[in-house]
């Protein structure tokens, strides 16, 4: 065996030494031979009387060393293969030069559709076609002459061309990552399928493979169907074809708390089409026993692919109890009925992927109160966005409407008008001229309330001194909380703070804790880790002026997204301090 792995690595190395960059295909022929003796070896290896183990462990190595062999030679002979769902024939003086008419990204159980395949050989060498096909994950059916094609021999500067009549079936698979988790708050994944424990991406929908023959050993060349969708600044932009339910239905927000004295509240049904044309239905809500939605049932017509409509819901909670509660969106479409959505995810240079979850709104029946705002209705919150973060949507669920500030309106002044400011997570990054305004300040001196959310790095910027210092943290979201000043306002009004309103968070007590600060704020409680020295920079609250700033490290922005009451009832007293702050 040792006489037969030398031989590949001399063939190796002899490729290597007739390497020529503008002759390639001089590598071909000791490729050729390193393919053959190591098809070989596997089948000696196999026929051995080696141990399974010692079997499976030489084998795997040795079918990679194949498929290396395999690649290399599809580059020596400049082999490459495309393959793309089939657009509208373009016609017109620039057609030759077009890499074709756009195409769908997104494709539906039962459609059909054809796929364009096209096989060169940049070499001075001549294959010989032996088979060309398509493999589906999600169970597509086709048609077309490669399966037939039997051989044909395609020289230097030529090409083979096909054409696939491909049929998904009515249950095809839809494309979906192969790991999934019920919430944040479980640690780890779900994979449905063992044998995808390692894979980062799902199986590609739909692959076309191609077998040639070069001088005696079968080279096989793939590729995922591509779809092509052109994009202003970008241009042309290849995508793998992906299959998805005809209907995609998710609903906004997705969790969040219900006070109790609440009356009606808004759900908003998102419906999205993938169906190639007019798609008309209805969508509704399950709702728990004694519920009401109105309207009870809404109709939608999307005229084509990729549109989509928000539908809203008003819902009349019945008797509440502090319990848990969920509504489902549900979408009916030509006799079926659609319960989850996906948003599609990914990086410019990535290839992205559809992330899934059900239409489902999780809500919990809160003791939660909210003071009024000076004209007796609700209070008037201004929210300048950090980098991303869900808070200001969180709002809407204390009845309150927070309108979206712009560093303009914070540059300019214009904050006199409302209650509170509430600057978003890592805010002082995402607007870099925020250090150096002090527009924020003055508005919270004449009365107005500023809410910093956490923040990262250098940061200095409130009314009196602090630090982060090593931006400390607290990451078991179980820690215990010890109330400090309990009759500090954002702890006593309007929600009268305990322990129990930090049971059920998720992921992390907080981020981006104080290490340092002056006398005039006041920390009123603290909490760490198991072994960590007790944090208490989570929470500072100062009076400056006729106003107050509070800097709040604490998840809310993870919290308030995943409807935790406490989390609520804690927000909810920081956007009452200014109705509750004690005189000079």
């Amino acid at each position: 065996m040792k006489q037969d792995l030398a031989k590949i690595d001399g063939l190796v190395g002899q490729a290597v030494g007739v390497y020529k960059i503008a002759a390639p295909e001089k590598t071909a022929p000791f490729l050729r031979d390193g393919l053959k003796a190591t098809d070989e070896l596997i089948a000696k290896v196999e026929a051995s009387g080696l141990t399974d183990r010692e079997k499976y462990d030489l084998l795997h190595e040795l079918r990679v060393k194949r498929m290396q062999f395999n690649d290399a030679i599809v580059h020596a002979l400049g082999l490459s293969l495309r393959a793309q769902v089939a657009g509208k024939a373009e016609t017109g003086p620039f057609a030759r030069f077009s890499d074709g008419a756009e195409t769908f990204v997104t494709a539906v159980p039962g459609q059909s559709f054809a796929v364009k395949m096209l096989v060169v050989n940049g070499s001075k060498l001549p294959v010989t076609l032996k088979g060309a096909g398509l493999e589906s994950s999600a169970g597509a059916t086709y048609e077309g002459s490669g399966a037939k094609a039997g051989e044909k021999t395609i020289v230097s500067g030529e090409a083979y061309e096909d054409l696939f009549q491909v049929k998904l079936p009515e249950d095809a698979k839809v494309t979906r990552p192969p790991f999934t988790r019920p919430g944040i708050e479980q640690a780890y994944y779900d994979v449905a399928d063992p044998a995808m424990r390692n894979a980062s991406l799902p199986l590609p929908a739909l692959t076309a493979w191609v077998t040639v023959d070069y001088d005696g050993v079968e080279v096989k060349l793939g590729q995922e169907v591509q779809t092509l969708h052109r994009v202003t600044g970008l241009g042309t932009v290849y995508e793998p074809l992906v299959v998805a339910p005809a209907i995609s239905v998710a609903v906004s927000p997705s969790a969040g708390v219900v006070p109790l004295t609440e009356k009606t509240l808004m759900v908003t049904a998102k419906v999205k089409s993938n169906v190639k044309g007019t798609a008309t239905g209805t969508v509704k809500l399950e709702l728990p026993k004694g519920w009401t939605a109105s309207p009870e049932k809404a109709e939608f017509s999307l005229g084509r692919d990729g549109d989509s409509v928000d539908v809203p819901f008003v819902v009349t909670p019945g008797k509440m109890a502090e319990t848990a509660y969920t509504m489902t969106a549900v979408a009916s479409y030509e006799g079926k009925e659609y319960r989850e959505g996906y948003k599609t995810v990914g990086y410019a240079g990535l290839p992205p992927a559809n992330l899934y979850r059900p239409a489902t709104y999780r809500a919990r029946a809160a003791d939660v109160k909210v003071a009024a705002g000076a004209d007796g209705r609700g209070l008037k919150v201004g929210y300048l966005p950090g980098t991303g973060d869900e808070v200001q949507a969180s709002i809407e669920n204390l009845g309150v409407h927070a309108t979206t500030l712009t560093m303009g309106d914070v540059a300019g002044g214009k904050l006199s008008g409302y209650d509170v400011v509430v600057l978003g997570v890592r805010a002082y990054a995402a607007h870099p001229g925020l250090a150096a305004n002090g527009q924020l300040l003055q508005y919270a001196k004449n009365g107005g309330v500023v809410i910093v959310q956490y923040n990262l790095g250098n940061f200095d910027y409130g009314p009196y001194s602090y630090s982060l210092g090593d931006a400390e943290k607290v990451v078991d979201e179980r820690a215990p909380v010890r109330l400090l000043v309990p009759e500090s306002p954002v702890l006593s009004w309007p929600n009268r703070i305990t322990e129990r309103d930090f049971d059920g968070w998720v992921e992390e007590r907080g981020h981006g804790f104080m290490e340092t600060w002056d006398s005039q704020y006041v920390a009123p409680l603290e909490t760490h880790d198991p072994g960590q020295d007790p944090q208490k920079g989570g929470l500072l609250v100062a009076k400056t002026g006729k106003g107050a700033y509070v800097y709040v490290a604490l998840a809310l922005y993870r919290e308030l997204p995943e409807g935790v009451p406490g989390a609520y009832r804690l927000f909810a007293n920081l956007l009452s301090l200014g109705k509750n702050m004690p005189a000079n």
